[in-house]
């Protein structure tokens, strides 16, 4: 039935919450494991609202709104998978500093050791966070093991030259040392690095596309000595045709992400970060 009072974004936010409950057990019927979306519509029949169930959040998903254009103006992801120590969509007020900013689980953030960026990242009017200096950020959840991957959906406003952004694993607090994923916009190319005390080894790189207007999803997964980074589910480097394997750094430490530009982004420039997500690998 449709409930008119409530904003597209709403009936798509409780649209997922029925799918959560039914995921736990908690609905009536069974649960609905194949339902996987549902659209929210005005009353036009226009869909304004749509709701997806990620499989990687087996009690949870992601609801986007759009708006009259189509333009995806909002995401919000709900629920974690099993084993999650980070959680953070950026849902703050405009212009607010990452290092002032708390999400949702395990999300308040420190600057990486080795950086000192005249100001911090921040958090534009969509809610997605953008880069004003070469910066790197450790958040404060807390792996229960070394092996574990990090996650960050990608969103693309324009292209701006000498653009790098990315996802950090095992970054260490008292050392500028961790592994890295990145979009490269200059080489059009997705990158894997490990750095020790500041200094950056490439490890593997894939070229890519990634075109204005777009989301892409960054996930980087280490596991033991194995690493892999993979762009919107598909492995790009690493895995098993072409595995990378680094003992460099072995300590958890903690997942962050990292933005190097010489041309600093704007809240309307350069590719932001919608989300970032970490969470244990299950044996």
């Amino acid at each position: 039935m449709t409930q008119p009072n409530l904003s597209p974004m709403r009936r798509a936010q409780l649209a997922l919450l029925a799918l959560t409950l039914a995921c736990f057990g908690l609905a009536n019927g069974p649960a609905q494991a194949g339902v996987t979306n549902g659209n929210a519509h005005d009353a036009l029949g226009r869909v304004t609202g749509v709701q997806r169930q990620d499989p990687r959040f087996p009690c949870g998903g992601i609801a986007y709104t759009y708006d009259g254009a189509g333009n995806r103006t909002q995401m919000v992801r709900t629920g974690a998978s099993p084993g999650s120590f980070l959680l953070d969509t950026f849902t703050d007020a405009s212009n607010t500093e990452i290092t002032s900013h708390t999400g949702e689980t395990g999300a308040t953030w420190t600057l990486q050791s080795g950086y000192s960026p005249a100001s911090p990242s921040k958090i534009d009017a969509s809610g997605r966070l953008y880069s004003v200096a070469n910066g790197a950020y450790r958040a404060s959840g807390v792996p229960s093991s070394a092996d574990y991957y990090v996650e960050a959906t990608l969103f693309k406003i324009t292209s701006l030259t000498n653009d790098y952004i990315g996802v950090l694993a095992r970054a260490q607090p008292t050392a500028n040392t961790f592994y890295m994923a990145r979009w490269n916009q200059p080489s059009s190319r997705w990158e894997l690095y490990k750095v020790l005390a500041g200094t950056g080894t490439l490890l593997g790189s894939q070229a890519g596309t990634f075109t204005v207007g777009q989301s892409k999803i960054l996930r980087l997964t280490v596991n033991g000595s194995d690493l892999q980074v993979a762009v919107d589910g598909v492995t790009v480097i690493g895995g098993a045709s072409s595995p990378i394997a680094d003992s460099s750094i072995t300590a958890a430490g903690a997942a962050g992400v990292r933005s190097s530009t010489t041309a600093s982004q704007s809240a309307t420039t350069g590719v932001h970060i919608d989300s970032v997500t970490a969470s244990n690998l299950i044996p």
